[in-house]
């Protein structure tokens, strides 16, 4: 048995179960139908892994991360031949590492790649916060994201293209997935304003997968920011709307965004001094009619605590060691 979709003109009907069976030289299938019909209309754009006569800008900021960009630049643009024109804009700053020489490099040898260097002369993330605020969630940091971000969405107004998509990427993430953004984007609601992808991270050696980006994530306009490593974003369809969220990439209509800024307000907790800036970004495209997705598939691992294969399998089949790190939080209790 397996799942069915029933065409029908425009819309496709989704049943539970069908049987499909092979007899005298040809296929048979029973349906049996879902009490709880889920229609909707296909997109009549081809899902072939490519979307021609659409356009779009790859927007990013980078510092000191010249390795993980060196192994995305192929991911990138792969990602860029997905639209008929795709250009990409970096904005980097104060990098003490090779993060302007690889930049300026990729952009010397891939027509439509934009980088803009400076040196503003600020740390990444303050040691210290007032008080209990977690370092990540202070104004000086949410600000100077915003301000940063700003940059790219200034930048993409004042180009004579017609830009239709702005892809957001940490361009420091460890591994995401080019070839899943077409049909992604193909077969989303049709009310779609954002599409985020459904981010993971690894928090310890041997733990399991957490969601990416709690930071940015509202289920519902009314909830609480929750940081906690521990919540976990559980995704049952291809698209869950949500309030807010970014996962690591997010794919935004431009019309959803245009004119948006990112903001740094203020927030009523102890822990967290301001709002995510991306909170503030996704409150605007709501207020214009659209809706936010995160979707199941649009896949992205931020990072991973890389260790060999083998020397990870020896650990976890030896009870003892096992034990010794579940006890102390670095290792599931349940089988890898």
């Amino acid at each position: 048995m397996r799942q069915i979709y029933e065409k029908k003109g425009r819309f496709a009907k989704r049943v539970n179960y069908g049987v499909v069976l092979y007899y005298n030289n040809r296929y048979i299938c029973a349906v049996f139908r879902n009490k709880n019909k889920d229609t909707r209309p296909i997109n009549k754009q081809s899902t072939n892994g490519s979307m021609k006569n659409s356009t779009a800008v790859i927007c990013a900021l980078a510092r000191d991360c010249a390795q993980a960009i060196q192994k995305n630049i192929p991911r990138i643009e792969a990602l860029r031949k997905t639209f008929s024109e795709c250009d990409v804009l970096i904005i980097e700053n104060d990098s003490k590492d090779n993060t302007k020489v690889v930049l300026q490099d990729w952009a010397q040898k891939s027509q439509g790649v934009y980088v803009i260097c400076n040196n503003f002369g600020t740390i990444t993330i303050p040691t210290k916060a007032n008080g209990k605020v977690f370092p990540t969630c202070t104004y000086y940091r949410i600000e100077k994201m915003a301000r940063y971000r700003n940059m790219y969405l200034e930048w993409v107004e004042k180009q004579t293209k017609d830009y239709q998509y702005v892809v957001v990427l940490d361009i420091d993430v460890y591994w995401f997935s080019p070839k899943n953004i077409a049909p992604i984007i193909q077969k989303a609601p049709e009310d779609w304003g954002a599409i985020c992808a459904n981010g993971k991270c690894q928090r310890s050696c041997f733990g399991q997968f957490r969601y990416y980006d709690l930071y940015a994530f509202l289920k519902r306009k009314t909830d609480k920011i929750n940081i906690s490593c521990s919540e976990e974003i559980i995704l049952q369809d291809p698209y869950t709307a949500v309030f807010s969220a970014f996962g690591g990439l997010a794919i935004y209509k431009y019309t959803a965004i245009q004119g948006l800024r990112y903001q740094a307000l203020p927030y009523d907790d102890e822990q967290i001094e301001v709002q995510c800036e991306h909170i503030n970004l996704n409150a605007g495209i709501a207020d214009r009619g659209y809706k936010l997705y995160i979707a199941k598939n649009l896949k992205l691992n931020a990072f991973v605590f890389e260790i060999p294969y083998r020397i990870k399998l020896f650990v976890l089949k030896n009870k003892h060691i096992k034990s010794f790190l579940v006890k102390h939080h670095l290792a599931n209790p349940s089988p890898s």
